[in-house]
């Protein structure tokens, strides 16, 4: 695992707003997006190696798949996200009724 660092950006608020909003539209924390961005650039600018490396055209056609995916399983679920605490609860209920013979 790779160890990570905490960088710290400074950016206008108009400019907060619409990388809020483009994390958002891909469903992504702001961090997540940053991160992935800046990976994006630093790799077509050369300075990260990608294996493979994917030409533009590749990372777009990836990302739709991506995008639809996710629109896909949004659908599926018909907006709503996976709420994981609820089902540890639901596990651990079931796991508490089998120990304790409740069912």
């Amino acid at each position: 695992m790779m160890k990570t660092v905490e960088v710290t950006i400074n950016m206008d608020a108009d400019t907060k707003q619409r990388v809020e909003a483009a994390a958002a539209e891909k469903h992504m924390s702001v961090n997540d997006y940053l991160l992935t961005t800046l990976q994006h650039q630093l790799a077509n600018n050369g300075l990260v190696p990608v294996r493979p490396r994917l030409t533009d055209e590749e990372f777009h056609q990836l990302m739709n798949e991506v995008d639809t995916l996710r629109e896909s399983i949004l659908a599926e679920r018909n907006g709503e996200l996976i709420d994981v605490n609820s089902i540890i609860d639901q596990i651990r209920d079931e796991r508490d009724d089998e120990l304790y013979d409740l069912r």
